[in-house]
């Protein structure tokens, strides 16, 4: 029992950093959608502008996956991560306090590079310290505990900051930075690498089996299937609730966190199901699923809270489809290429998120150009995006299934 319990504490810890830098890079992302007003007042600047602004740390995010993902093949883990952590916590303060738009996308820009080895880190986490055979399992998992910061990041911040002001709550996340980069430097050095016998990683090679049409067929994928969350639940999701529903501010950011709990299961129950149908039958399922729920969000125009709160928790599950891309991925794969590979995967996802902030901004301006007040009409354009593109992804997953090219992706489970 009690050598049960030691491996369990050495387990802890050793995904105690990753984990929590995971979820505090949530409420980094969450924070501009929670004070939308506020900014765009700050900045003085027009909504397409918000969405811009917003987007350049899905932009950063993007760009640097691949740079980390190479770093962390020759630096341990845990210098990488504590040096993240600390720069996203001083750009995410600056990006609060400044009056300058033009230092502000450079703040966030670089606030998202920095949090783009958040994930990187618990993937090469589960990759070093556990059995392959449990990486889909690790990751499943890390997505519910890591989701815990996004939670916070809805109804509990928007409290906070009622409570507190935007100055003290700000500061309290800056200092949980640094608090969190401690932790990585005091508990991972304390373990090794126990998969000693991985093969040796080959950057040109590694680079090269990326650029296959298996892994960018999930690329695309990847990216049609993302606005549900980084373009709705991360930002648009708020606003659009308060205009559509007449809902106050911190109901409707309550309810949005209701996507982020479905996720907080969506990630084991997806690999359960990805184990015993296959991943691409089970991210086929979160497609469809996806472009339903939000047809509904749109047509249905007297929904009650109780069922937004049952399309949240399912469009929350199905948003758990990027497990089973990132296992694909590794199915597909070298075990030398499987880093860079998860990056590349999640380079195109936050594209996506680029993509889906800005093009929701623009809708919503080009159907409302007056600029005084923004209708639910316009706001329903805007987010009529994501289940197109959700819907554009069932159709490139269902032509997998017919191409024998493919099949080892379609067979492939976690």
């Amino acid at each position: 029992m009690l050598v049960i319990l030691g491996m369990f504490l050495r387990y802890a810890l050793i995904l105690l950093s990753p984990l929590a830098f995971f979820g505090y890079q949530f409420i980094l992302r969450l924070w501009p959608g929670l004070l939308l007003n506020h900014f765009l007042l700050q900045f003085n600047i027009p909504i397409e502008k918000f969405g811009i602004l917003n987007g350049s740390y899905y932009c950063g995010y993007s760009l640097m996956q691949i740079p980390i993902a190479v770093l962390l093949t020759r630096y341990h883990v845990r210098y990488i991560l504590a040096f993240s952590v600390k720069i996203a916590g001083i750009c995410f303060v600056l990006f609060t306090n400044t009056e300058s738009f033009s230092v502000a996308i450079i703040a966030r820009f670089i606030t998202g590079a920095a949090s783009a080895s958040a994930f990187l880190c618990v993937s090469k986490v589960a990759m070093e310290y556990f059995l392959p055979a449990n990486y889909g399992k690790i990751i499943g998992w890390s997505f519910s505990i890591g989701l815990l910061g996004a939670l916070y990041g809805g109804k509990p911040t928007v409290t906070l900051l009622e409570q507190y002001g935007i100055g003290r709550v700000s500061s309290v996340l800056a200092i949980t930075s640094f608090i969190i980069s401690i932790i990585a430097l005091s508990t991972l050095r304390k373990y090794k690498n126990y998969n000693l016998n991985s093969e040796k990683s080959d950057i040109r090679k590694d680079l090269k089996e990326i650029i296959s049409p298996k892994i960018i067929i999930l690329s695309i994928t990847n990216f049609l299937m993302v606005g549900a969350l980084e373009g709705f639940a991360d930002v648009w999701g708020v606003s659009y609730l308060i205009s559509a529903f007449d809902i106050e501010k911190d109901d409707a950011a309550s309810l949005v966190s209701f996507i982020f709990i479905g996720m907080i299961f969506g990630g084991p129950i997806l690999a359960t199901l990805g184990k015993k149908c296959g991943n691409i039958n089970t991210v086929l399922c979160c497609a469809i699923a996806l472009s339903i729920t939000f047809i509904c969000l749109i047509f249905c125009s007297h929904l009650n809270p109780t069922s937004l709160k049952i399309l949240f928790l399912i469009t929350g599950i199905a948003c758990c489809y990027q497990v089973l891309i990132f296992a694909i991925g590794c199915t597909i794969t070298r075990e030398s290429s499987h880093n860079i590979a998860v990056a590349f995967l999640n380079t195109t996802n936050m594209l996506g998120g680029f993509y889906f902030h800005t093009a929701i901004g623009y809708i919503i301006k080009f159907f409302n150009p007056a600029n005084a007040y923004y209708t639910t009409y316009s706001y329903k354009c805007g987010i009529a995006i994501i289940p197109i593109c959700a819907t554009i992804s069932i159709f490139i997953l269902l032509s997998l299934r017919l191409k024998s090219t493919f099949k080892e992706i379609c067979t492939s489970k976690i």
